[in-house]
């Protein structure tokens, strides 16, 4: 029998999947003017057929009916993405069971007694279903990269959205190099896309037959892993893809160097559609590109909820800046001996239309993340100089203390800056405390001690903050010009129930009494807890057993209290 042409459609290149080798299919296939792409042994059909660049898959099933179902299902959800058909032939006995064939994710079947003419007219209505699919759904555009071959957007979010509907588990990573933008102005069209070659080919190396390779745009990529392996396993995939990534790439003798970030999720149930996963991936990106190159950032779902508030935290905390809607409130601080209130820390705080009042930590985290950090803390120490240089007796007795960051003390010229903060606002060197927060590692101990001693030469005096916990360390007692060493809340939480923790307050009393430093413990709120700590030897406190963050008219009316 002579086979008939195949059809005026875009030509299919088809991979074969048959039990005995399918040499007797792929003669009349040939011969039909299509090419044949045998079925390779040691790795998945679905990889497979995405390496050929198939647009039609054959399934003999003949004789292996459930086989081929097999077969079926392992590549209907790539071939679905790919804008594919996948054509499956069964002998007339299966035909009772053509729901479990359309099921598994044919789009078209044969049975037994079929004949070359009647095979190869088959596989041209699957090229033609091929040919709508993709002009309906691209214009008829193409679906893959024009210089690496890869798939692009479209098959990632219909390949998810069949691992969705499949309920298979799935994960995803974002792959982004530095820089590229840069190079690609600097050397040109025609390097960047060699160079975009290069980079998709080392990624594909390390990837193989782990997961399937798809373009973004310009120099980005992202990686589909099914079925999803540990969480382990998928990051120690990231951290070899950002190893090859960062390895520096020749072109035409001059050496370029990229560095890389790696975001990525996984399907979770709650899940309805791949676009939903892969904005989740995209915002693990951007987390994961907030940190040095190389980092990796695998989010949940509720993890990246948790990201993208803070972010938007960080919007809305920027234009409440520019608003004066932070507000600034003063803890007192209690000698523990006299039981005076002698000094107030300036904390910040802010009600937030849609999350309620939001606290000093909350907020400065979410300054630290979207980039502002330092605006903020220049905003509440001036703002609470401003207040607290207004106040009359009995408040104008009082030691004001303001949280300074490592990047204030980062910043050129940092004393001089806060000294004449202070002077602007009217309030006196001489009553003002700065506190070293712990928000980041201060770096440069020796140039932060300079600093200081700036601030102490003013009649200022210095503090190191949530001592015992995070950053703070003996190092920092030994390299900076301290007067007073706050205790961490987390250390006296528990000195009146557990010894340990008591002996630990205890020695770092009795430390900070041979250097000749002020203690002050903070979160003290109980009686038990306060006894203690005037027995030791400790010198003020502050916290909710005296008083909450108050406002100025609050912290009036409680020392008026207290006399």
């Amino acid at each position: 029998m002579n086979p008939q042409s195949p059809p005026a459609v875009p030509a299919a290149i088809l991979l074969l999947v048959a039990p005995d080798g399918g040499e007797d299919l792929a003669e009349i296939i040939v011969a039909a003017g299509w090419h044949v792409m045998p079925a390779r042994s040691g790795d998945t059909l679905d990889r497979q057929f995405l390496a050929s660049g198939a647009t039609v898959a054959l399934v003999d099933g003949r004789g292996v009916f459930e086989a081929g179902l097999t077969a079926v299902k392992a590549l209907a959800g790539v071939v679905e993405a790919d804008g594919g058909a996948l054509l499956l032939l069964i002998d007339d006995v299966d035909l009772d069971a053509l729901d479990r064939v359309f099921a598994a994710g044919a789009t078209h079947y044969l049975h037994e007694p079929f004949d070359a003419l009647e095979l190869t007219r088959m596989l041209g209505f699957a090229a033609r279903h091929v040919g709508r699919l993709r002009h309906g759904a691209r214009g008829g555009a193409g679906r893959r990269h024009p210089e690496n071959g890869l798939p692009d957007i479209a098959f990632v979010r219909r390949w998810l959205d069949r691992r969705i509907a499949d309920r298979t588990q799935t994960s995803v990573l974002f792959v982004a190099p530095n820089r590229f933008e840069v190079v690609a102005t600097v050397h040109g069209a025609e390097i960047a896309e060699r160079l975009n070659a290069m980079i998709a080919d080392r990624i594909c190396q390390v990837v193989q037959r782990r997961g399937i390779v798809a373009h973004l745009e310009g120099a980005d990529y992202v990686v589909l892993i099914d079925p999803e392996p540990s969480l382990e396993r998928t990051k120690l995939l990231a951290l070899e893809i950002t190893e090859a990534v960062v390895k520096p790439f020749v072109v035409d003798d001059v050496p370029m160097v990229f560095g890389c970030h790696v975001g990525g999720t996984h399907v979770e149930p709650g899940d309805d559609g791949g676009l939903n996963v892969l904005r989740r991936a995209g915002i693990a990106l951007a987390a994961a590109r907030l940190e040095q190159s190389g980092s990796v950032r695998m989010l949940s779902g509720a993890q990246a909820v948790a990201v993208t508030r803070e972010t938007r935290l960080g919007t809305d905390l920027s234009r409440a800046i520019d608003r004066d809607e932070v507000e600034v409130l003063f803890q007192p601080q209690v000698d523990l001996a006299t039981c005076a209130i002698v000094g107030v820390e300036a904390l910040a705080r802010w009600r937030h239309p849609e999350h309620g009042e939001l606290g000093a930590s909350t907020l400065f985290a979410s300054a630290e993340r979207a980039g502002f950090l330092l605006p903020l803390s220049v905003h509440v120490q001036a703002k609470a100089m401003r207040l607290a240089a207004g106040w009359r007796a009995p408040l104008d007795r009082l030691r004001l203390s303001v949280n300074v960051t490592s990047a204030d003390i980062a910043r050129p010229a940092f004393a001089t800056g806060l000294l004449a903060m202070a002077a602007d606002a009217g309030f006196p060197a001489n009553r003002l405390t700065a506190e070293v927060t712990e928000s980041g590692l201060i770096k440069d101990l020796p140039a932060a001690a300079t600093a200081l001693a700036v601030l102490r030469e003013a009649g200022c005096r210095i503090a190191i903050d949530d001592f015992g916990t995070g950053y703070a360390s003996l190092g920092y007692v030994k390299a900076l010009p301290l007067d007073y060493l706050k205790i961490d809340k987390l250390l006296i939480d528990d000195i009146a129930r557990v010894e340990r923790d008591h002996l630990l307050v205890r020695g770092i009393i009795g430390m900070a009494q041979a250097l000749g430093l002020t203690v002050v413990a903070e979160g003290v709120e109980d009686e038990a807890q306060r006894a203690l700590l005037a027995a030791e030897g400790c010198d003020l406190y502050q916290g909710f057993l005296c008083s909450e963050p108050v406002n100025p008219a609050a912290l009036k009316a409680l020392l008026d209290r207290n006399g």
